[in-house]
């Protein structure tokens, strides 16, 4: 994806104009924190903290703007202990994170549901592993 085809003047006009209400102030933090993609991997705890709102508040704002077309994300499982990628978008507008491997994940486990059970592997040691 080329930088001209995020802008955050058109993702505010956007919002604004989808009447997204609480959950636009969840959104114009994560602005502040996009690259030129409309990537972030900002946390729920500083959006929490940036609003004055819960991080389940800003969990819930994340469902309203996936369903309505204006997030899509990549969650890590929560043994992985990540913060999960986020791209703002808008309807109609294609999203790609540039890397096919995490598009192709993004695809096949979508924020909305389970990641499937798969047993994680301890190192033998420190790194270098």
């Amino acid at each position: 994806m080329n930088a001209a085809t995020f802008d955050r003047e058109v993702m505010r006009r956007k919002v604004a104009e989808a009447g997204l209400k609480k959950t636009a102030d969840t959104i114009k933090v994560m602005l502040d924190w996009t690259n030129e993609d409309g990537w972030t991997c900002i946390s729920k705890v500083r959006i929490a903290a940036a609003t004055g709102a819960t991080t389940r508040t800003v969990q819930n704002h994340w469902k309203v703007a996936r369903q309505r077309g204006f997030l899509r994300s990549y969650d890590y499982p929560e043994t992985l202990r990540r913060t999960s990628d986020h791209w703002l978008t808008w309807p109609g507008r294609h999203v790609g994170s540039g890397d096919p491997g995490l598009d192709a994940l993004a695809a096949l486990y979508p924020a909305h549901l389970p990641w499937p059970s798969v047993p994680v592997q301890n190192s033998g040691g420190l790194p270098p592993f």
